[in-house]
């Protein structure tokens, strides 16, 4: 009823260990009305937990968001429009009238696992942001790079501005000179670095003409265009460049953020971008409503024309009464239409509630075992915790009972309204310590235990499948199945080898995000496995009307 005139649109750009974010509030004609700027370090192969919490909060600002990143990868080609893509390996996007972009699902894969549970919701090719510098530039007989994140892309116009010829290649990283003993400290590495990057993409370049020659003819370079955010190339060695294939070579700096905006603002974005935004399809209610609404029409006209038409009609009394009879079974058919038009409702809004409240008690129980685990002090050496359904038992070496009193108990009383000791012997880790707290005062008051069943029937064997294809290696699984009533049970018993906690709330979210109605369920035990590695016991239990 109340439209939201505001929408936001967030790029996200990655150099090396950083990613900026550049957040815009747009209004109703997309121009902007607020502009900030975010830096993140980024050190893991995803996305980090502050970068997460930071977009998060931008969302809430504003229910329409438009999040947009490049996809930095050698595996992207350029085809003409009408060439038939292999939708189970590829995906593609427009990148002009003639031609279209594909990129390898493997390498869409590998954003998304960077990215972790980021919504992107339109994902472009570096291709595309050199695409719109070349249409805005002289670009005839022209050889257009652009250098972004350790990647260059290649494209190489004919003397009507047409696409001919095209790269993409990876240049060297500035880790690859870390691994590398030929430097003393930080200056001499930096120079190490600039002088590799500069013969590698000069190398790259002077290649690549010559490939060019050979395998197409009729055809000529007289100009070469570079764009990049960062110029991480001295002039010297363009000059050097130039001077070697007696061309001019031009090299601009730009704002890659802006050209991302250009393009998720475009009037063919969503045809420019690998991620394709769905239309939003229309609710259950309103089709329901527009079918019942179809039907009272049709029932009123029929009751219309019994009353006013047949009675004053000529037609004979048999006559009318199999017209009647005819319009009774035609009224009692939409009726029936309209009870399974309900039914289909009501199993489709079960067994949509029924997953979200399953995800609600996952969610529930990972926090409180996340929020429990964070209490307990770096000094305190925890060997295994088994966490119950409003208890929980830790197993622990602590430097003294004094720690114990004065540091982990009035954390635990925040959590539980007993919390009791038995210390043991003294180990080189410290006192050994079991402690059982009684009790769990609730952490969350929206919790809900999922009681909702879907309807909708899944073969459990099918489920076995979908989880050992998101279980590592190092772990077993126990299936067994109950049947009470119209209800079966299927509990499926896991204990994995990780690395760390983490890789368990991963799990867990990556399982709620296939559909099923798995439930997260007591008693769940993380204990030592060895010096790098925990074991985690938990179940799992799919509940389904047959």
């Amino acid at each position: 009823m109340f439209e939201e005139k505001f929408q936001q649109n967030i790029s996200l750009i990655k150099h090396d260990s950083q990613i900026k974010l550049r957040y815009r509030k747009l209004d109703e004609n997309k121009r902007g009305v607020k502009t900030r700027l975010a830096n993140f370090v980024q050190k893991d192969d995803t996305a980090n937990k502050d970068l997460r919490l930071k977009i998060n909060s931008w969302k809430q600002e504003c229910k329409r968001s438009e999040l947009v990143t490049l996809v930095n990868h050698k595996e992207q080609y350029i085809c003409k429009k009408d060439t038939k893509i292999n939708a189970k390996k590829f995906l593609k996007a427009k990148l002009d009238n003639n031609n279209i972009l594909v990129l390898s699902k493997l390498a869409s894969l590998e954003l998304q696992y960077f990215y972790n549970d980021i919504k992107l919701t339109k994902v472009f090719s570096p291709f595309s942001i050199l695409d719109i510098y070349l249409s805005q530039n002289p670009n005839k007989n022209c050889l257009g790079a652009f250098i972004y994140d350790g990647f260059i892309y290649l494209l190489v116009t004919n003397s009507r501005g047409e696409y001919v010829d095209f790269l993409a290649s990876s240049i060297i990283e500035i880790k690859e000179i870390d691994k590398s003993n030929f430097f003393e400290d930080d200056d001499s590495r930096q120079e190490l670095f600039d002088e590799f990057y500069a013969l590698k993409l000069r190398e790259i370049i002077t290649d690549s003409i010559k490939d060019f020659y050979k395998s197409k003819s009729g055809y000529f370079i007289e100009k070469i265009h570079i764009i990049s955010d960062l110029k991480q190339i001295s002039d010297t060695d363009l000059d050097e460049l130039s001077q070697e294939l007696m061309l001019d070579i031009h090299f601009y700096t730009i704002e890659v953020d802006e050209y991302l905006f250009k393009l998720s603002t475009s009037a063919d974005a969503n045809e420019r971008s690998f991620i394709k935004t769905k239309a939003t399809k229309k609710s259950m209610f309103f089709r329901f409503f527009f079918t019942f609404l179809l039907t009272l029409l049709l029932v009123s006209a029929s009751v219309y024309y019994v009353k006013f038409y047949l009675n004053k009609s000529s037609l004979t009394e048999k006559e009318k009464i199999y017209t009647i009879e005819s319009i009774k079974d035609r009224i009692y058919s939409l009726s029936s239409i309209k009870n399974k038009i309900l039914k289909t409702i009501d199993r489709f809004t079960s067994t949509r509630e029924a997953l979200k409240a399953h995800s609600r008690q996952n969610t529930y129980i990972l926090k409180r075992i996340k929020k429990e685990l964070a209490l307990i002090p770096d000094d305190v050496y925890l060997n295994f915790a088994i966490f119950h359904n409003s208890n929980s038992t830790l197993s622990a070496n602590l430097p003294s009972k004094l720690d114990y009193f004065k540091n982990l108990y009035p954390q635990l009383r925040r959590f539980y309204s007993r919390s009791s000791v038995s210390f043991g012997r003294t180990t080189p880790r410290g006192l050994s310590a079991i402690v059982i707290n009684k009790g769990l005062l609730v952490l969350d008051k929206n919790h809900h235990i999922a009681k909702e069943i879907p309807h909708k029937m899944i073969s459990y064997k099918k489920v076995e499948r979908r989880l050992k294809k998101l279980l590592n290696s190092r772990s077993f699984m126990r299936m067994s199945v109950k049947r009470r009533g119209k209800i079966s049970i299927v509990t499926y018993r896991i204990d994995s080898i990780v690395k760390s906690p983490n890789d368990f709330y991963d799990l867990i979210q990556s399982i709620d995000s296939y559909g099923f109605a798995l439930s997260l369920s007591y008693p769940i035990k993380i204990e030592k496995f060895d010096a790098s590695d925990l074991k985690i016991g938990f179940i799992l239990k799919l509940l389904q009307k047959r």
